[in-house]
């Protein structure tokens, strides 16, 4: 195999399709680590010395919530170098850090060990941003939504199957094996992207200096039209997603009374709305080539407030699992269509600094949702948390729909 091929000269119609779906595995087995530790944190903190409930309750709460934040900050910085030194580079060193990261984690005898690792696996969060780069410069403009629909699917399906597997591993062999498991597989991301993967050759690092600096580059992003808005609904989409996970299972048990099957519905619904995610992100992005990602973007984010609200009403629970798979086929297809829009509004350039804002966006989403629908639920009742993310929904459909008007009258001005 020669690495570093760009074969697409020769065949520009098939050429991103082997890349892409390596791209796609890659991501999966990164995904999976990140999702995996969901369903026994608050096993494994008594191994390391956490006896007390209300003690395992809040280091699960920072270890579990620490990792998205610190993303949320480094996601920029990792998607300017990105961009300054090759997207490629940047996806292949963060996959060699977490062999030792995550690796490492199963190995700790104190809370504040595991705590500073996952910190220092939100830190290398880049790797989002810099394989959206990567894909968007392999893939033909007129097929960027089908192919970032079928890239998100790695993200759904990791995110659905991640809790399962890890606490399989951890109930079959030992709660430390699944740390060592996940960090040995990121070997095998690194060489997916390092043998299979050639940076496109059109698209070359553009050194240090060559380039505006940093905060430079943040603001001129901050102020391209439609660009704040797609970052804001890349963090609602995260938002929507886990800011129902605190009441979900307390919602299923309410419907349910007594039932000793909560766990294995509330099972349910996540699968069932991750695979709706997984088709609606492939869907949404062939749909969105043909007939335009704004558009289906807009209808998608009032399918989903619509989804959302009526799910607050449910009284079976077949409504509720009805509901919540309906949601996944409105939510699934917003982060493919949103990202090809981002593709798009930015230069090749700036994408990876573009990618890595927005990303940002999202993690802030994935921190808030958890503690906002807690404080609803508790206060204001299972119903509240639905309601409010509908009205979220809303708000986010008018200002695509705005911001999208804005542009296109500042492209007849001329301005």
């Amino acid at each position: 195999m020669r690495i570093g091929r760009r074969e697409s000269v020769e065949d520009p119609e098939t050429s991103w399709r082997r890349p892409l779906y390596l791209l796609w595995l890659s991501n999966f087995i990164a995904v999976l680590g990140l999702n995996f530790q969901w369903s026994f944190i608050p096993l494994y903190l008594p191994h390391l010395g956490v006896t007390s409930t209300r003690a395992v309750g809040v280091w699960s709460g920072a270890i579990m919530a620490v990792t998205p934040l610190v993303a949320a900050i480094t996601g920029p910085l990792w998607g300017n170098f990105a961009d300054k030194h090759g997207r490629r580079r940047v996806v292949i060193q963060v996959y060699l850090a977490n062999i030792f990261i995550i690796g490492a984690m199963g190995f700790v005898h104190q809370p504040w060990q595991l705590f500073i690792l996952r910190i220092l696996q939100g830190a290398l969060g880049g790797v989002a941003a810099a394989s959206l780069s990567l894909v968007t410069s392999i893939t033909p403009a007129d097929r960027l939504g089908s192919a970032l629909g079928l890239y998100q699917t790695s993200n759904f399906t990791a995110a659905a199957i991640g809790p399962f597997f890890g606490g399989l591993l951890a109930d079959l062999v030992s709660i430390r094996f699944p740390y060592v498991l996940l960090g040995a597989l990121n070997v095998v991301a690194a060489l997916l992207v390092w043998l299979g993967v050639a940076e496109p050759s059109g698209v070359r690092p553009v050194g240090r200096g060559a380039e505006q600096g940093f905060f430079g580059k943040i603001w001129t992003l901050v102020r391209r039209p439609g660009l704040l808005s797609l970052a804001m609904t890349g963090a609602m989409v995260q938002f929507g997603v886990v800011v129902i996970a605190p009441v979900i299972p307390l919602f299923v048990r309410h419907l349910l009374g007594d039932s000793r099957f909560v766990g294995t519905v509330t099972g349910l619904l996540v699968a069932l709305a991750g695979v709706a995610g997984s088709v609606s992100a492939v869907v949404a992005g062939q749909l969105g080539d043909r007939y335009g990602h704004r558009r289906l973007l807009v209808f998608m984010c009032i399918g989903a407030a619509i989804v959302f609200g009526w799910t607050g009403t449910a009284e079976t629970i077949v409504q509720l699992i009805a509901l919540r798979t309906a949601a996944g086929l409105f939510i699934g297809g917003l982060l493919p269509t949103s990202n090809a829009l981002i593709g798009q509004l930015v230069s090749e350039s700036e994408r990876g600094t573009a990618f890595g804002m927005t990303t940002s966006f999202q993690m802030m989403g994935t921190v808030l949702g958890p503690l906002v629908g807690g404080a609803l639920g508790t206060t204001l009742g299972f119903s509240s948390v639905f309601w409010t993310t509908m009205v979220v929904f809303f708000l986010t459909a008018l200002w695509v729909y705005g911001s999208g008007r804005r542009q296109a009258g500042r492209e007849e001005l001329g301005t």
